[in-house]
């Protein structure tokens, strides 16, 4: 959700439109199960919607690219110059810091301030939070640590945690992404040979699906907790990363890319028809270790060939100005989805409506439209200005 827009001084053609299917997609399985639409008034819509939750894993294959490649770019840029094949882990940081935080806090504070004490709002309840005096308050979300905060509160306390509403639920997936970033750049800045890079992420992300085999097989977790807590998903945002090393290793291998890239999906495809690979209802064992690695591992191969062959069909598709015009404020799309979902839901359902699968698309397509309404004021009133001072000071040299 909240990766950088750019690598480099380049731009990889499709990408914003992966972007911008990826946010469509999480509101489409979101608007569908706020709007409590029944399954079998989905139609043929239905496969799509059920798997709707998978625009998280493709934009987290999209974060360990983009990031991982703007690394390598810095990091060859200062080889060329000076000899010292290093990036700078400061302004790294001080890049994510100005791209993630500034409306990450903005509608945090939206939320929690504003929005919580207007009834229209159901997927904001801070103000629940404050009534119950619970010791930690919004803390836990304010600071990126909430997806193991709901996972192990109870389990450590005994005491149940506080809903805060849908709209800081979602900061599971921001929780993973900062957790990654913590320790991949160091890996990179320390660990200098190629070789050994693509070993230890490859290594990682064999090792963290059968984590996940083992948690479900011997009940060590929720299937919640393994869907959304670091350990369990990080090679989701790993397996993106690793596309960035590999990519131009990988360019003359046209056939076995693309053979790759069908073979994850048809698995993918297997689990999901078999049930194994599903949120509602829970998924298997196999859906949780095998199911989510090949969405992964297609997405990766899906952004190495659009960063290879920037000028095939598909990418020129992805660059529809409409589709790049909402993947460049995706990240703010994801933050307020639910709270316009609420706004959407009012007024399109305000008088009775037949569940029919036209309806599903009209909903849902005003979902996306007033959400992208707000995060392109989120984009000119707050990230623009922050984005701007990054790319003045911070830019990689």
């Amino acid at each position: 959700m909240s990766e950088e827009g750019r690598a480099g001084a380049g731009r990889f053609h499709g990408f914003d439109g992966l972007r911008a299917i990826a946010i469509v997609l999480v509101i489409l399985w979101h608007g569908a199960l706020v709007s409590r639409f029944p399954d079998g008034a989905m139609g043929l819509l239905r496969p799509l919607v059920k798997m709707g939750w998978s625009g998280v894993d493709l934009f987290f294959a999209l974060s360990g690219f983009l990031i991982t490649a703007l690394l390598l770019r810095e990091e060859r840029a200062h080889a060329a110059r000076d000899g010292g094949a290093r990036f700078s882990l400061g302004r790294f940081y001080a890049r994510r810091a100005l791209r993630i935080l500034p409306v990450f806090y903005a509608v945090f504070l939206l939320n929690t301030y504003i929005l919580a004490r207007a009834p229209v709002f159901d997927s904001v309840r801070a103000t629940q939070i404050a009534a119950h005096h619970s010791p930690l308050g919004l803390s836990p979300y304010a600071t990126f640590w909430s997806n193991y905060f709901v996972a192990y509160f109870y389990r450590l306390t005994g005491r149940p945690v506080d809903d805060p509403g849908l709209a800081y639920v979602v900061y599971w997936s921001l929780c993973v992404e900062e957790h990654f970033y913590l320790v991949w750049p160091f890996f990179l800045f320390f660990v200098r040979r190629w070789r050994a890079r693509v070993l230890g992420a490859l290594a990682v992300c064999l090792a963290v699906p059968v984590l996940r085999w083992l948690a479900v097989d011997q009940n060590w977790d929720g299937q919640n907790a393994i869907r959304s807590l670091t350990h369990y998903r990080l090679d989701a945002i790993l397996w993106g990363a690793l596309g960035a090393l590999v990519h131009e290793r990988l360019r003359p291998l046209v056939r076995a890319r693309r053979l790759g890239l069908v073979a994850a999906l048809a698995v993918a495809g297997v689990l999901v028809a078999r049930g194994d690979l599903s949120v509602a209802p829970p998924g298997t064992a196999l859906g949780l270790a095998l199911g989510l690695t090949m969405l992964s591992v297609a997405a990766t191969l899906a952004l190495v060939d659009l960063a290879l062959v920037p000028s095939s069909l598909g990418a020129r598709v992805l660059e529809a100005r409409p589709l790049v015009a909402v993947g460049r404020v995706s990240y703010g799309m994801y933050l307020v989805h639910f709270q316009v979902i609420d706004v959407g839901r009012r007024l399109f359902f305000a008088v009775p409506r037949r569940p029919t699968v036209w309806n599903l698309v009209l909903s849902c397509g005003l979902y996306v439209l007033l959400t992208f309404g707000a995060a392109w004021l989120l984009y000119r009133l707050v990230e623009r200005p922050f984005l701007r001072l990054k790319d003045r000071y911070f830019e990689p040299r």
